[in-house]
């Protein structure tokens, strides 16, 4: 659920140079799309005598992304991008840079500058693994029958002559690599790391379609997910120097969801469930909530995050009722006339309550995946859970609610059932862990931190007690 509001660029991932040696060079600036800033950086560095250089988009989360070429001479630099059709083009003048940007058809203007390491601290992703490891790494693809899939992951174990705990991390929302990628962050490889140097077997593997795992992605639901995940786990029961009876899972979002249907589903193989801001409540309701918080936190008006709400609301239920996309059209386009009638034409474009938006929101709205998502109640899971489980969440993350959802994890837990249950709410944090200011979707591609050290210390403290 964290990339529902983020719009991604594609480029190809290949880099060649037609140019003279050059030393390391930033460039800073802003692409001016019709009123919309677009802050972009540019790094153009030599690398075995040729210069190779790397896009950085905040605002769409693409970290280092290698630009297909890049030509340079003495007063000019051009970078092509022919994935997106696009190209920039940027003169040197002195101290003055003159620059555009070339797409579709269309010119816009750019502000750009030189600029400093220093400038662009926030790339810097000091958490990120380095070698040497100390720990064994294999690489190892599982196959889900059931599900028609392949899963390929990275199993971290600290040695091959004992027997370990085994800890199967399972991504959020949308298709995600086996480190849980965004925007140069790999929180999931940091985690990985930490727990194996501390003594547990990780294994983090990339979600079906995506990555080097094979399966249909776009009509797959959480259930399918799930059933990967329980490919997962069964794989690992008679592994090599894996603990019998001592596997369990860490879910982020909406896989801690996942876990959640697991450990209810095979009570007897689940060995703990940790949820890293998984969903307590009804999914529909997160997601107004969700929808209202991020609002605010964009600074929208109180009156209009009013009324976003309630149309958002109507949205959903539309969405869960239409029994075809052409019946979901009709519905919407009632909602967007009917929220748009006294609004101006850059107000609805503002909202998306345009043809084109109503276009995009069927598309969207009429996937198997978002419809079984609406309607998930994890009540009905966390009732029947019986191994441990720790609930982590963030009272700053605007995604998944720290106290709607941890009071309903606690109220949907049966005590009887579940001995062990540890809650908490961690100040400062947010959806991805971090330690934050504002909390906003945008600000996780400006912090340095990947994941905090003290929800690392809460989870490996959970893991030698109930273990």
């Amino acid at each position: 659920m964290k990339y529902l509001y983020i719009f991604i660029f594609f480029l190809s991932i290949i880099s060649t140079i037609r140019a003279q040696d050059v030393s390391e060079t930033i460039y800073k600036g802003k692409i001016n799309a019709d009123g919309k800033l677009i802050d972009f950086v540019i790094k153009t560095h030599i690398e075995d005598n040729t210069i190779n250089s790397e896009l950085y988009l905040p605002g769409s989360f693409i970290y280092a992304k290698k630009i297909k070429e890049t030509i340079i001479t003495e007063d000019s630099l051009k970078c092509l991008f022919p994935s997106m059709k696009a190209e920039l083009k940027a003169s040197f003048d002195k101290d003055i840079i003159i620059a555009k940007w070339y797409q579709a058809g269309q010119v816009y203007s750019v502000e750009m500058d030189i600029a400093s390491a220093d400038d662009v601290s926030f790339l810097e992703r000091p958490q990120t693994p380095q070698e040497p490891f100390t720990y064994e790494i294999k690489d190892i693809c599982i196959e889900n029958k059931k599900g028609e899939a392949t899963l390929c992951g990275t199993l971290t174990i600290p040695d091959f002559a004992n027997d370990h705990p085994l800890v199967i991390l399972i991504t959020g929302s949308g298709a995600q690599d086996r480190n849980e990628d965004i925007g140069g962050h790999k929180p999931f490889w940091v985690i990985a790391d930490f727990l194996t140097n501390c003594g547990f077997a990780v294994f983090r593997y990339d979600d079906r379609g995506f990555g080097e795992s094979k399966g249909d992605m776009r009509n797959a639901t959480t259930y399918d997910f799930m059933t990967d995940a329980a490919a997962v786990l069964h794989y690992f029961e008679d592994y090599p120097n894996i603990e019998k009876g001592s596997i369990g899972v860490i879910g982020h979002s909406e896989g801690g969801m996942i876990a959640w249907m697991l450990a209810a589903k095979y009570p007897k193989d689940v060995a703990f469930v940790i949820s890293l801001a998984g969903p307590g409540v009804d999914v529909m309701d997160l997601m107004l909530k969700q929808t209202i918080d991020i609002s605010i936190s964009s600074g929208i008006d109180e009156d209009t995050v009013k009324m976003i709400g309630e149309m958002q609301k109507e949205v959903y239920k539309v969405t869960v009722n239409s029994k075809n996309s052409g019946e979901l059209r009709t519905a919407l386009k009632e909602i967007y006339d009917r929220y748009g009638k006294d609004m101006t034409e850059e107000e609805r474009a503002a909202y998306n309550l345009t043809d084109q938006g109503l276009n995009m929101a069927v598309i969207q709205l009429s996937s198997p995946w978002l419809k079984y998502f609406l309607q998930f109640e994890p009540s009905k899971y966390l009732k029947k859970i019986k191994c441990p489980v720790l609930a982590i969440n963030g009272n700053k993350d605007v995604q998944v609610n720290a106290e709607q959802n941890l009071e309903g994890i606690k109220s949907s837990i049966n005590p009887k059932k579940c001995k062990v249950l540890e809650i908490h709410e961690l100040e400062g944090l947010n959806h991805l862990f971090q330690t934050a200011e504002e909390g906003t979707v945008e600000e996780y591609y400006y912090l340095n931190e990947t994941f905090s050290m003290d929800v690392l210390r809460i989870i490996e403290d959970f893991l030698y007690r109930n273990l």
